[in-house]
């Protein structure tokens, strides 16, 4: 999923009143929490600078967790607290789903692993 794809497809399921540097700037967090939860390495960031077709980290199907980052947010932001917390249980299983997916298809193999003295087997 790209930004604006993202960004889009949030407005058109849940139309609101966030301006859209602030909705950018909670992609930005979520995909910076995934990199230091989840997949590690270094992530650039986004701002309203970003090209609109740059691609968000997490891939299909999992990457249905931007919008429901966004919906989250939003709903906090106008105090709609049945909403948010409906769209923070999506998120959980999602982020869940996305996590236990990427370990288990990223583990190290057994030459990979350092033992205690830091030599490689």
């Amino acid at each position: 999923m790209t930004l604006r794809e993202a960004l889009d497809r949030a407005d058109s399921l849940h139309p609101g009143s966030v301006p859209e540097a602030e909705r950018i700037a909670w992609l930005d967090s979520i995909d910076r929490t995934v990199c230091a939860e989840i997949t590690g390495g270094e992530f650039g960031g986004y701002t309203v600078d970003s090209p609109a077709d740059t691609e968000l980290l997490v891939p299909p199907p999992y990457d249905e967790l931007y919008l429901h980052v966004l919906e989250a947010r939003s709903a906090y932001v106008g105090g709609e607290i049945d909403r948010y917390n409906n769209a923070t249980a999506l998120l959980q299983n999602l982020w869940e789903a996305y996590a236990r997916s990427y370990i288990r298809s990223h583990r190290p193999t057994r030459r990979e692993l350092n033992y205690l003295g830091g030599d490689r087997i």
